[in-house]
C-alpha cells in the first residue's frame, strides 16, 4: 500500500509544482443529492476509461461533477486527467470524501486530481461519490456542448491490481436545475450479438447491437430466412421371393431429414417351375438357398434319398449343372444350408467323402467351362 501511495502522489507531484490549497470544509460526509438539484448528464465512454459530460445550464448556474465508485474491493485510489472548456466553465473549488485528494491545476483548462481512500482500502458496494468538482457557468450551455472529457489515468486496490475502470460513474449536477432541464444526448455503449447461420428449417440473423445502459438497439437484428431442404431420392427396391422391398422416398441432403419415408413391400411368392423357384433356387417344399437359417431340406422323412440317376455336382436337381449348383454347396459347406443324404453324395464331387468348399469351387469352374480331369462333374451318379 505504501508503494501505490508513493506511486500515485509522486505522479501528481511531477505533473506540476504548485498545488491548491486543501479547501475549507474538506472530508466532509458522503452526501446525498438534494430535491432541488439535477442530475442533467451521466458519463458515457468512448472506451472503458474515458468519458463525455455534457452540461444543460445557464450563466452563472452552479455546476459539480462528481466522480463516484461502485462495486470495488479494497479500492485505493486512482489518478483522472479532466479537461473542459473554459469559454462554458469556470472552476471554482472541489470537495473530497476521502483521506487524501490532490487538484493540480495544469493551465485554465486542463487539471490532474490524484484521489487516495483509506489507507488499507475500502470496499464500495453502492455508488459513492469520492470528490466533487465545482463549476460555474460563463455562458448557456446546451446539451450539445461538451464541457468537460476526462482520461482515468490509473485505478488500483490495495493488493496493487488494476480495477475495472467500468467501476468509475461520472454525473454532472446543475444545482440551479429545475424539472424542465432536458438531459444531454445519451453516448450507447454497445453490446455485440453474434450472428446466427439459418439452417434447413430455422431462420438465422446477422449481427446486432443494443446498447448495454439504455436498452436501445443500435444495429438491428436482421432475420436471415430458412434454407429449406435438399431433396435427394432414395430409389425403390423390388421385393423377392426372399427379401421385402421397399417403395421409392427421399430425404435431406444436409440434415438427413427424412421427407418422404419409404414404405416396405411384402416379398413376392416363389415361382415353381419343375419344382425348382426359378428366383431363389428352392425346390417346392424345401429350403430357399437365399435363407440364412439352417434348415432341413429332407422332406420325406427318411433321410436316405437316394441319388441314383442323378449327375454329380447337380444338387438342386434341375438336370444342370450351374453356379446355383456351386452357390447351395458352398451354403451347405458353412452350415447355412442342410443337405439330404442324396445332395451329399451328388455334391461330393473330387470324391474325398465330403461335401465342401472343394467340391463348390469344382462345380463352379465346371459351370463356366472350365473342367477338371480329376472331378466327377457331370458324370451320372453310380
Amino acid at each position: 500500500m505504501k508503494k501505490l501511495l508513493s506511486s500515485l502522489l509522486t505522479t501528481a507531484i511531477l505533473l506540476s509544482s504548485a498545488w491548491t490549497a486543501v479547501p475549507a470544509g474538506a472530508y466532509p460526509d458522503a452526501r446525498q443529492l438534494d430535491s432541488a438539484e439535477k442530475t442533467v448528464t451521466r458519463e458515457s465512454g468512448t472506451s472503458s476509461n474515458q468519458g463525455t459530460v455534457r452540461i444543460t445550464a445557464a450563466p452563472g448556474d452552479d455546476i459539480t461533477v462528481y466522480f463516484y465508485l461502485r462495486q470495488c474491493n479494497k479500492a485505493a485510489g486512482f489518478l483522472s486527467e479532466l479537461t473542459y472548456r473554459s469559454a462554458n466553465l469556470s472552476y471554482i473549488d472541489y470537495d473530497q470524501y476521502y483521506t487524501d485528494t490532490f487538484i493540480n491545476q495544469v493551465n485554465d483548462s486542463k487539471m490532474m486530481l490524484s484521489v487516495l481512500l483509506e489507507p488499507g482500502g475500502t470496499s464500495i458496494t453502492d455508488d459513492t461519490a469520492i470528490i466533487a468538482l465545482k463549476f460555474r457557468a460563463n455562458s448557456d450551455i446546451t446539451a450539445d456542448d461538451v464541457c468537460v472529457t476526462y482520461t482515468i489515468k490509473e485505478f488500483y486496490n490495495t493488493d496493487m491490481f488494476e480495477l475495472d475502470y467500468e467501476s468509475v460513474i461520472v454525473k454532472a449536477v446543475n444545482a440551479n436545475g429545475d424539472t424542465d432541464t432536458e438531459e444531454g444526448p445519451h453516448i450507447h455503449s454497445p453490446i455485440i450479438h453474434e450472428a446466427k447461420s439459418p439452417t434447413c428449417t430455422e431462420p438465422g440473423w446477422g449481427e446486432w447491437a443494443e446498447c448495454k445502459v439504455c436498452g436501445e438497439i443500435i444495429t438491428p437484428k436482421i432475420e436471415v430466412p430458412a434454407k429449406g431442404h435438399t431433396e435427394v431420392k432414395d430409389p425403390a427396391v423390388e421385393a423377392t421371393c426372399t427379401k421385402e422391398g421397399k417403395t421409392e422416398g427421399s430425404h435431406c441432403s444436409t440434415c438427413s431429414a427424412v421427407l418422404k419415408a419409404q414404405k416396405k413391400v411384402p416379398k413376392k411368392d416363389h415361382n415353381y417351375v419343375n419344382g425348382v423357384c426359378t428366383m431363389c433356387g428352392k425346390k417346392q417344399g424345401g429350403q430357399s438357398i437365399d435363407s440364412d437359417k439352417y434348415t432341413d431340406t429332407d422332406t420325406d422323412g427318411g433321410g436316405n434319398d437316394d441319388p441314383s440317376g442323378g449327375l454329380y455336382g447337380d444338387v438342386s436337381g434341375d438336370g444342370k449343372i450351374t453356379s446355383k449348383d456351386a452357390l447351395m454347396i458352398l451354403r451347405s459347406a458353412i452350415k447355412l444350408l442342410k443337405f439330404t443324404d442324396a445332395q451329399t453324395k451328388l455334391a461330393d464331387v473330387n470324391n474325398d467323402g465330403r461335401a465342401n468348399t472343394t467340391d463348390a469351387l469344382l462345380v463352379q469352374r465346371y459351370s463356366i467351362g472350365l473342367k477338371s480331369g480329376s472331378s466327377r462333374v457331370g458324370q451320372k451318379y453310380k
